[in-house]
């Protein structure tokens, strides 16, 4: 550290501090002094040694005492001694450390951090059982475990009788809660320490007021636990009062005491109950609402605030939430309670249809709906507090004044509530409830306190398993600090101690069903600290700037843990942080700190983790200036004589420098524009640029001079170099034949340099066939006759530069001769023999066959012979295999032959043809085969055009030759042709498959006499012998069909012929016949006994009418006495009772009903099994009056605001009725309520508003009462007003709220001030909230103490407002202030208010203004600025006020006298050797500035600067060459200097040349490394030195010199040295010829016609030449053909491609090859005019038209994706390139997009078919015809060509076999044939848009009976049957017994079988004796029953 010499002095000192017990304690200090002080530490006295737990660390001058793991015996007083033999210091600091657990873990080998062996788990309990949560836990020491419940210790929650915590041995730990109770639900944490480590285990308690139901509804939580969810803002506050205490914040009063203050919030908005409750235990809390408890849901919120208070919090209000809510406290001390009543104001502008609560299904749509009053009213979705936004989630629709939200896909998150809002309006609420896996989901979000615990609980309906929580989308896995829990149905996490990174989106899963939660951690807010003060700046020594500063007042509060200083250029800029310490005393800045040389600011400000403080500006600004070194020094410059000589240096930092030239300085600013030098400087580099330098100059020496640095360079001047004249490649590159001259020549500058001839980098020898030739400037180099040994490459080399030619002598080209074509096609068969030949132009030249592109070897098949000139290749036995392409290549030609070997066809050989038909029975085996010409052939097997596949019932067979097709068991649906197809031959086998014989299974042994009773089901029964087989059934030889009655049943092999109810009718002899065999059955039918009947019963039906209140009397007569009959009113029976009496006399049967009601209306049965009577029963119900009319006469007046009821009572009291006003019904809802009690109806109108007014009507149907009502206008009074004035007392400066509540919303007020009205302004602010009109007064003075009013229109409210004066102290006082002599002090500090007077005195003395002194003050600061001090103003100032003062010091500091007592001395000293540079300065503390040539002195390896008392030295190791100069010691402006001499040192090798073997034309690098950077070295080849050129490049780095060659040659084989003027080292260089490779081989290309194609391969040399060949035929440069080499890189180019380009192109150098295929192809298709929408009318003719960029493109046409295929109405075709698509007689359906889709392009076109005006030219007319008649409809259209459709009631009428439908040219006909009644109806024909419609009636025939009945004779106990025909099925009947109508039951069955109607009575006995008629009503026949036995 510069400037500080001698004695140690502190430069920051230690600070006191405190610790906690087992952390790291660490005391630092910053010391300097020369010598370099020795450090001591002592604590109380005794020295400290570092070991153990104490450690001393140095770095640079800041020291350090490590204390580890601090212990209580620690604390104490710390000395830290410096000592050096000028003089000592010390420095003291306190360290405390507060007393723990001792931290010994590192200590003890035993010590073991604390773990939990076993965790406590969490438990679930009812209310009143005993908990206990146990643990294990492990740790050295003994771990300590404390319990916490929700963050807070037991004990401040619970009393002790309440809880038990122990250990039991082993380890064990236990917490025992006794009688557990609800608020005991919650997290509790064991926390066990050892030491200062500690371990956390958590679990969970949920308490259970009683046994949970099984399952819960959406959306509650049952009368459970609450759970710790709805904990979770719960904070414990433990009172001290034994019972509970209730305080009320609003003035709320319990339920039961009169006068309950009411609550009123708008429906929709939030209202928030609380309470604060203390009492130990703590109370337990219960809501209730009109005397019901309330449980937390979807609107009720039920928690406890971190504050301590219990909140009950009621969601988005409706109107029936209006009631009383109670808040009860509880616990064993006793109880108490809480009341307010909530009133919810609803909007004025309502829904007219609000919103219903909506129950869904996970995964279902969920709709709501309400309606507005108008439709031009817009409406806003919420969910909850969430606007929502139309989504395919969320489908909002407006139609008319419905608004409609759609949720698709309902998921548990979306349960809630969901609001829609009108603008500015009211509000409808609706609930939507989500039933799912999930009964319960998670909050929305969650927001918890960093520290706090983060519960979040789920519901599911059942217990489930595989559930999953995740946060962020990962999994949450048990820890420590993760509970997770599950609770049967209740499912939970817990989050532990939450931190900011626990923050995110919480996830319970299940199944398919997710909820999830946001969870947000708040952190507590925390001020960063305050500025420092008293900021100063010394600038007294040189290059330095020493700053200084003091922590601010309040750091003990707000501590900062780090000072940041910042700099700045003092002309501007950014600030730039520069140093960050925590030694808060000061710190020196140095000069080598900085960038650059500038004048520079300095800024200060305090930080810790919560941010930092304002910067405080240190005064004035300081001259620093970094301490250049060089970096990259000057090298000698070697140039050729005119060229110009280039110098440059960088140095470590922007400084100003010199250069000399032979000792003559440069000028930069005085250059001139001849001037043959130029100096530059870019930053930190510095160049010098000498112009045209000539032979002179050479040695030169250049010199740079800046400060200490000091650096040389030698400018070396060689000769001009020689030249050569560039020359054409086409000259450099010479291909000649074999025998021909070469000629090789160059031009050199100057005339007269000597060149040499090499080749391949040999010498070339002169001998009769080369001669070398010189010519003023012309060098040349004959070959008189070239062989192929003179190819390569000759040199013409000049030393300087060198000329190279490649000569390439050839040999004549081997031509192919025969064949004449170069590719040929050969087409041979199978074992034939293969020649292939051709003739070369050379006999003996080598040629290579090839395969379909690989080389061919000989094998015993194939051979490769030579028979002179002609080349051959044979196969003697061919193959398949054979084929392909074969080329035979010679060095310059190829030629190919693609061979073809086909495969023989194949035949099949058996069967022979024709083939006999295949006949066989079914069940059998059928077996097909063929014999095939080839073994290997495949055949297809097919049946009818269809391909058979083995499987199912088919088996396909291969053996050898052989293939066959089985059918294992043959079928009727086998028959047919089957086809074997061989590709090459076909045969096809006919296959009958013979139906078998149908027998009647066991025909003999069936029986055929068959005896049934009468209406019994006659069932004849037969088996076959196939199950296939058909039957025909005869009866007296006619045939059965299917009918009603008679049933034809087949079940397998079974036959079933079944009689329904057989009669009389049905006896006789049934034949069964099958064909090929048949059965006959003999069958007899018994007759019944007649049934009973009802006497005079005709069959109509009875009436009868009667009025409420009479008795019902219903009777009828049978024909038997002891017949049963049952009684049914609308086909239910009749039920005896009090009012319902049955009763029988004789035949009599009577049904009486006792005061009839009109329910008891209805169709009356009186059911006698074979006999009925009907009677309709009608009785009408009394008439509805009001019987209070009078009463409701007279007019009701209420006061706007109250309530009134209007009542209307009926008679009866069960009679309903509508209450209207103005034709609008009223309904229950906001204001209104309609009640009904007893007789009386009645009418509520809640809060009447003036537009009440009006007439109600009450309406009851047969009688109505109107009510008139006057609603009069209310007084706006105060509510809040009191009998007094109320007073407010105010502090100056603060503010004042004064409210008034009036007694409705929409009254005006006015505000009076003490003198005016008060009117809004910035002191004065008036507010409006509903009822509550505000005056807000701020910033309050003592003018503004009065009386202020509030006027209404009837009442006033008045204040007395009094404002209390504020003392004047001073919030911050004066500082210490420190300046020099001359400069300028200000003294300031705070008042608290703006308002106050000061005065200022300096040592009791009161000051007074003057041109010195100024007192200033803005604002609350007040400042005393004195200009340019001097020694008499230090002293005591004070400023003081009435009520305060403050003080604070001024020190004005005088300059000193500064004498050198002692000068430098000048010193010579050998080069790496060390110098030391001493002088005697006073006083000690003077800053001495130290320079080297000028420049400062920046400490570092190589300089040392230090002081010790007086003495001052600079210390220079390891002197250059470059340090010799001037040494200068500036003491604070007096200057000394002395010389400093270096001589110079030998120059040695350190590092030797090492022999090195590199490749021919490679480089190659040579390296030494010198004992000094700047020594020169020497490199010599043989003796001869060596010059840096483009052959030998020289380098120097460092101690480094290095020799690089380029392009070896072998001519560069030798021996290298390297010298100095004192050593040398050599090595020998060898050089091999180059290994040349392919690096990147060619690539396949494939491109288009027309294009271009780049072949690119790379070798691993460059300059080596090579043959570019296509199909074996060599590539020259051309118009389309560019061949170019790039270093190693060799490519060919060939444009304008052809098809026939396609082949493959190979690359050849020395002995590499490399071959690639070209792949030439179309161009792809375009489109050159694409097809146009089009629009034709229907019928109309449409034609799509493109147009493709060649002619032979096949095409396909598509319609809305799908392909179209010529037909009538379409035509496709083409036309050269134009392909053109033809629709003919449009349709509608034609109407699309069509697409020509061309392969390489499509394009698509529209077409628009337009409709026709169709219309009805004649309508249908109706028609009525007879049944059984024809029916003709028929209509004309406007167009013959309209198709049109008929329908029959709405119908589509279909084609059958009754219905015929027909069009003629324009008219359509429709034919009903045969027409029944069932047919009439609307006849509607449809054309287009075109529609007639006309009625069809059908006139119905009378029923009439074709077979009457016949009377019946029966046996007692048996069933009778009677039986018509009608002449028709659909006639209706009724069956009568005498005159009473019969009706089915279990006595009588009544039966309608097509025309067939039949009456069977069971069970006949003497009593049905009667006669029986069928009627059908226009006809009718009767018979008698009669009864024989008893």
């Amino acid at each position: 550290m510069e400037g500080f010499e001698g004695a140690p002095r502190f430069l920051a000192y230690p600070r006191a501090f405190m610790v906690q017990s087992g952390t790291d304690a660490v005391l630092s200090c910053q010391i300097t002094g020369d010598p370099r002080p020795s450090i001591l530490w002592e604590k109380d006295k005794i020295p400290i040694e570092p070991s153990g737990r104490f450690h001393v660390e140095a770095k640079g001058d800041l020291y350090s005492l490590l204390v580890s793991r601090a212990t209580p015996q620690d604390s104490g007083l710390y000395v830290c001694k410096a000592k050096n033999s000028i003089g000592e210091t010390y420095a003291a600091a306190t360290l405390k450390v507060e007393v723990g657990e001792p931290r010994e873990e590192e200590e003890c080998l035993d010590s073991e951090a604390p773990a939990f062996l076993v965790a406590p788990s969490s438990i679930r309990a009812c209310r009143g059982e005993d908990v206990m949560f146990t643990c294990r836990v492990s740790g050295q020491p003994c771990p300590v475990v404390q319990w916490e419940k929700d963050g807070h210790k037991l004990s401040d929650l619970f009393e002790s009788s309440h809880f038990a915590v122990g250990q039991e041995p082993e380890d064990w730990h236990f917490l025992k809660l006794f009688g557990a109770r609800p608020p005991d639900g919650g997290v509790y944490l064991c926390r066990a320490r050892s030491g200062s480590r500690e371990a956390l285990a958590a679990a969970v308690l949920l308490v259970e007021a009683q046994a949970l139901p099984d399952r819960l509804p959406s959306g509650s939580s049952g009368n459970g636990p609450e759970t710790l969810g709805e904990q979770q803002q719960r904070r414990h506050a433990a009172g001290q009062c034994m019972r509970p205490e209730t305080w009320v914040p609003n003035g709320m009063v319990p339920a039961r005491v009169p006068g309950a203050k009411a609550f009123t919030v708008s429906a929709g908005k939030h209202a928030k109950f609380r309470c604060y409750v203390t009492g130990k235990p703590k109370p337990e809390i219960i809501w209730q609402k009109d005397g019901e408890s309330l449980t937390p849901g979807r609107r009720h919120l039920i928690y406890e605030d971190r504050e301590g208070y219990f909140i009950l919090k009621v969601l988005y209000c409706k109107p029936q939430d209006q009631g009383l809510y109670v808040c009860t406290a509880s616990n064993t001390a006793g109880q108490t309670l809480s009341a307010v009543q909530l009133q919810v104001k609803e909007h004025r502008l309502q829904f007219q249809v609000q919103l219903a609560d909506v129950e869904v299904v996970e995964r279902e749509d969920a709709v709501l709906e309400c309606q507005v009053p108008l439709e031009t009213i817009p409406t806003t979705w919420y969910l909850e507090d969430r606007e929502l936004q139309p989504s395919h989630k969320y489908v909002m629709e407006e139609q008319g004044v419905v608004r409609r939200l759609t949720i698709r896909d309902a998921r548990t998150d979306d349960d809630g509530i969901y609001l829609c809002q009108m603008k500015d309006k009211g509000r409808s609420i609706a609930e939507v409830s989500v039933q799912g896996v999930i009964v319960k989901r998670l909050p929305r979000k969650l927001d918890v306190m960093e520290g706090e615990n983060a519960v979040f609980c789920v519901e599911t309906r059942e217990v489930v398993e595989r559930t999953c929580w995740r946060r962020d989308g990962l999994q949450l896995r048990e820890s420590p600090c993760t509970v997770l829990k599950s609770f049967g149905r209740t499912h939970l996490l817990v989050l532990v101690h939450v931190t900011r990174q626990d923050a995110g989106i919480i996830s319970f899963s299940v199944g398919e069903s997710q909820t999830s939660s946001q969870l947000r951690v708040k952190c507590v807010k925390r001020d960063p600290p305050s500025a420092p003060v008293a900021a100063e700046m010394s600038v007294v020594e040189s290059n330095t700037a020493l700053l200084t500063w003091c922590p601010a007042p309040d750091a003990h509060l707000r501590a900062p843990s780090r000072y940041l200083l910042e700099r700045r250029e003092a002309l501007g800029g950014e600030w730039v942080q520069c140093l960050a310490t925590d030694l808060p005393s000061c710190v020196r800045v140095l000069g080598n700190s900085v960038p650059r040389e500038a004048d520079y600011c300095f800024r200060i400000c305090a930080a810790n983790e919560h941010g930092r403080s304002s910067p405080v500006d240190f005064p004035g600004s300081v001259h620093l200036a970094p301490a250049a070194r060089l970096e990259r020094g000057l090298q000698d410059a070697r140039v050729r004589d005119g060229e110009d000589a280039w110098f440059s240096l960088e140095l470590s930092a922007a400084v100003q420098g010199t250069w000399f030239l032979n000792g003559t300085r440069l000028y930069e600013e005085k250059e001139e524009a001849g001037s043959r030098c130029s100096v530059r400087c870019h930053g930190m580099e510095h160049s010098l640029m000498i112009r045209g330098v000539q032979q002179a100059d050479s040695g030169a020496q250049v010199t740079f001079v800046s400060g200490s640095v000091r650096d040389s360079a030698t400018l070396h001047v060689q000769a001009p170099q020689v030249r050569i004249a560039p020359v054409p490649e086409a000259e450099r590159l010479r291909e000649v034949l074999t025998g021909l001259p070469v000629l090789l020549e160059c031009q050199v500058s100057p005339p007269d340099a000597p060149v040499g001839w090499l080749k391949d980098g040999e010498a070339v020898p002169l001998d009769d066939i080369i001669a070398v030739q010189a010519e003023g400037c012309v060098r040349r180099l004959l070959l008189r006759s070239a062989g192929p040994s003179d190819t390569g490459v000759y040199t013409c080399d000049a030393g300087d530069d060198s000329m190279s030619f490649v000569v390439t002598v050839t040999e004549p080209p081997v031509r192919i001769l025969q064949p004449l074509q170069r590719s040929l096609e050969l087409l041979v068969q199978p074992l034939e023999r293969v020649e292939l030949r051709c003739e070369l132009s050379v006999p003996d030249a080598p040629v290579r066959w090839f395969k379909d592109g690989l080389e061919v070897d000989e094998t015993d098949n194939l051979l490769l012979v030579v028979e002179g000139a002609w080349r051959c290749l044979f196969i003697p036995r061919s193959s398949v295999e054979d084929t392909g392409e074969y080329i035979c290549e010679s060095k310059d030609e190829a030629i190919s032959f693609d061979v073809k070997v086909s495969e023989p066809p194949v035949r099949i050989l058996q069967p022979l043809r024709p083939i006999p038909v295949v006949m066989v029975s079914q069940g059998e085996t059928v077996t097909l085969g063929c014999e095939l010409s080839r073994a290997d052939a495949h055949v297809t097997w097919a049946k009818e055009g269809v391909r058979l596949e083995a499987g199912g019932s088919l088996v396909l067979e291969e053996e050898g030759a052989h293939r066959r097709l089985l059918i294992p068991v043959a079928q009727a649906e086998h028959s047919g042709k089957y086809i074997c197809d061989a590709t090459d031959d076909t045969v096809t086998f006919t296959v009958q498959v013979l139906d078998p014989l149908v027998r009647i299974l066991e025909r003999d042994t069936l029986p055929t006499q068959r005896h049934c009773r009468a209406m019994e089901d006659l069932v004849l029964e037969v088996h076959l012998s196939h199950a296939h087989g058909e039957v025909k059934w005869y009866k007296d030889g006619e045939k059965l069909q299917d009918t009603g009655r008679v049933r034809l049943e087949e079940d397998g092999a079974r036959r079933s012929l079944i009689v329904l109810g057989a009669t009389g009718r049905d006896a006789g002899e049934y034949l069964c016949d099958t064909g090929d065999d048949s059965i006959i059955f003999f069958v007899t039918v018994k007759v019944p006994e007649p049934p009973v009947t009802i006497v005079g019963s005709t069959g109509a039906v009875e009436h009868h009418c009667l009025v409420a209140g009479e008795d019902l009397v219903l009777a009828c007569k049978l024909s038997q006495p002891d017949a049963t009959v049952r009684w049914l009113r609308d086909g239910q029976e009749v039920q005896t009772g009090e009012r319902v009496q049955v009763k029988a006399h004789g035949v009599l049967r009577q049904l009486t009903i006792c005061g009839a009601q009109p329910g008891d209306s209805g169709c009356y049965i009186c059911d006698a099994a074979s006999d009925c009577m009907v009677m309709n029963v009608e009785v009408s119900a009394r008439p509805v009056r009001i019987v209070n009319k009078e009463e409701a006469q007279s007019p009701l007046e209420v006061l706007e605001g109250d309530s009134v009821t209007l009542v209307a009572r009926l008679s009866p009291e069960t009679a309903v009725v509508r209450w209207q006003k103005d034709g609008q019904t009223l309904l229950s809802g906001g204001r209104l309520l309609v009640c009904s009690e007893g007789p009386a109806r009645s009418l509520t109108i809640k809060q009447a508003e003036l537009g009440d007014a009006g007439i109600f009507l009450c309406d009851a149907g047969d009688d109505e009462v109107h009510f008139m009502l006057h609603v009069k206008e209310a007084p706006v009074l105060f509510v809040n007003k009191r009998e007094e004035r109320e007073k407010l007392l105010v502090l100056e400066g603060g503010s004042a709220v004064l409210s008034a509540v009036t007694s409705m919303e929409r009254a005006d007020v006015t505000w009076l001030g003490p003198q005016q009205a008060a009117v809004a302004s910035e002191r004065c602010e008036l507010r409006r909230d509903g009822r509550v009109h505000s005056l807000i007064l701020h910033n309050m003075a003592k003018e503004d103490a009065g009386v202020y009013t509030c006027l209404s229109s009837h009442d006033q409210m008045q204040f007395d407002v009094s404002v209390r004066e504020l003392l004047v102290k001073f919030l911050r006082g004066l500082s210490d202030v420190r300046v020099r002599q001359g400069e300028r002090a200000v003294l300031w500090c705070e008042l608290c208010k703006a308002r106050g007077d000061v005065v200022w005195r300096k040592d009791g003395r009161v000051l007074a203004p003057s041109p010195r002194r100024q007192v200033m003050a803005e604002g609350r600061e007040r400042s005393l600025v004195l200009s340019h001090v001097e020694p008499e103003d230090a002293g005591e100032y004070c400023c003081e006020s009435n009520d305060d003062q403050t003080l604070a010091t001024l020190t004005v500091q005088v300059p000193r006298v500064v004498e050198i007592i002692t000068e430098l001395q000048s010193l010579m000293v050998l080069e790496g050797e060390d110098a030391t540079f001493k002088c005697l300065v006073s006083p000690e503390d003077v800053a001495v500035a130290w320079q080297l040539n000028g420049q400062p002195v920046v400490p570092g390896e190589r300089l040392l600067v230090t002081r010790s008392g007086l003495c001052h030295s600079l210390h220079l190791r390891q002197c250059q060459l470059g340090d010799a100069g001037t040494v200068t010691a500036n003491a604070e402006g007096l200057v000394s200097t002395a010389r400093l001499s270096v001589q110079e040192a030998q120059v040695l090798f350190v590092q030797k040349l090492q022999d090195v073997v590199a490749e021919e034309q490679g480089d190659v690098c040579l390296e030494v490394e010198v004992s000094h950077e700047s020594a020169e070295v020497q490199w010599l080849k043989h003796g001869v030195l060596l010059q840096p050129g483009s052959k030998y490049q020289l380098q120097e780095v460092g101690c480094r010199r290095t020799l690089t060659i380029r392009c070896l040659g072998l001519a560069d084989r030798g021996t290298y040295r390297c010298e100095t003027l004192h050593d040398r080292t050599q090595a020998k260089l060898c050089v091999e010829p180059r290994k040349v490779s392919i690096q990147t081989p060619l690539a396949d290309v494939e491109t288009f016609e027309k294009e271009a194609a780049t072949f690119h391969l790379e070798l691993s040399h460059p300059g080596v030449p090579g043959v570019w060949t296509r199909d074996g035929i060599r590539v020259k440069p051309s118009s389309t053909c560019r061949i170019s080499t790039a270093g190693c890189g060799h490519s060919l180019t060939l444009e304008r491609l052809s098809l026939e380009d396609s082949g493959t192109v190979t690359f050849t150098a020395d002995s590499l090859r490399c071959s690639a295929r070209l792949l030439v192809r179309e161009p792809p298709v375009t489109m050159v005019r694409v097809p146009w929408d089009l629009g034709v009318p229907e019928t109309g003719v449409a034609s799509f038209e493109c147009e493709l960029s060649r002619p032979s493109v096949e095409v396909k046409w598509f319609k809305d994706g799908q392909e179209l295929r010529p037909g009538p109405n379409c035509r496709i075709y083409s036309a050269g390139r134009r392909r053109i698509l033809q629709l003919s007689h449009c349709e509608l359906t034609d109407a699309g997009t069509y697409t020509c889709d061309a392969g390489d392009c499509c394009a698509s076109a529209t077409l628009h078919v337009q409709e026709r005006q169709v219309r009805i030219v004649q309508d249908l007319q109706d028609t009525q015809v007879q049944e059984g008649d024809n029916a003709v409809f028929n209509c004309e259209a406007s167009h013959g060509d309209v198709k049109g459709e008929w329908f029959h009631d709405g119908e589509k009428i279909k084609v059958s076999s009754t219905v015929k439908i027909r069009q003629e040219g324009t008219r359509h006909f429709l034919l009903f044939c045969s027409v029944r009644p069932e047919d009439k109806g609307l006849i509607r024909f449809v054309a287009g848009t075109a529609v007639s419609e006309a009625n069809l009636q059908v006139k119905a025939l009378p029923i009439r009976i074709v077979k009457p009945l016949r009377d019946k004779t029966v046996l007692a106990r048996h069933k009778a049957t009677l039986e018509c025909t009608v002449s028709h099925a659909r006639g209706r009947v009724r069956w009568l017994r005498g005159d009473t109508e019969i009706f089915a039951g279990d006595k009588y069955e009544i039966c309608n079988l097509d025309c067939y109607r039949t009456l069977i009575i069971h069970h006949v006995g003497p009593e049905d004796e009667d006669s029986y008629t069928c009627d059908a009503f226009d006809d009718r026949s009767t018979a008698w029953l009669l009864v024989e036995g008893s």
